[in-house]
């Protein structure tokens, strides 16, 4: 916790030999303020022009523009408004569950994603110099788990906005490598598998 009320998460790692490293967090939020209430009238905004799509099994095998899809949330969207779309990337997750390629350019500095309860006013901004934030709407929970004052956590109750870098098959790398390297992505997919790096430091923070 910061002086300014934020949450403030810094993941390093060194290693000495070539390994998987993509370090995050998985905090989930209902902003409405009333444990149990779903998220669906909460907006959330994500500063992205090109997400991720996946495949039935929800493995990334490319980067497609947000244009024209439910996925634009460049300027804020109510959450309800177009999760049971049948957009296809939508209906693989059963909602929401995608990573979008951020426009901040690695710029912890710059806005990368804000969600915003119109009920209590509540707000959390997120900053990152990570490539990539994963929104989620809950969509595989059960309610077998609770959170607060033993709300069950299903799907629809709780937001998970975080930041990494991106996932990929190594099919997904052998196909797209000359789009990837021509965009300067290389290593936002290459780190995860190959670690080309010794040291590995990623920042996300979460303003409230």
């Amino acid at each position: 916790m910061t002086d300014d009320n934020a949450v403030g998460i810094k993941y390093e790692a060194t290693t000495d030999k070539k390994t998987v490293v993509n370090l995050t967090n998985h905090s989930y939020f209902n902003l409405s303020g009333v444990p149990g209430s779903d998220v669906l009238d909460q907006l959330v905004m994500i500063n992205a022009d090109n997400y991720t799509p996946v495949d039935s099994t929800l493995i990334p095998v490319g980067i497609s523009p947000v244009d024209g899809t439910p996925l634009d949330l460049r300027t804020p969207v109510a959450i309800g408004k177009q999760i049971n779309d049948p957009f296809q990337q939508l209906q693989f997750g059963r909602g929401y569950d995608l990573n979008w390629v951020l426009n901040t350019n690695g710029d912890k500095n710059v806005l990368a994603a804000k969600a915003y309860s119109p009920t209590s006013g509540i707000a959390l901004e997120v900053y990152t110099n990570e490539p990539g934030i994963q929104f989620y709407t809950g969509n595989f929970m059960d309610g077998k788990d609770t959170g607060k004052q033993k709300a069950q956590n299903n799907a629809d109750l709780l937001i998970k906005i975080v930041s990494a870098l991106f996932c990929a098959s190594s099919a997904f790398l052998t196909t797209n490598w000359n789009y990837l390297l021509h965009r300067k992505l290389i290593d936002t997919f290459t780190e995860v598998l190959f670690s080309r790096i010794k040291h590995y430091t990623r920042e996300i923070r979460m303003v409230g």
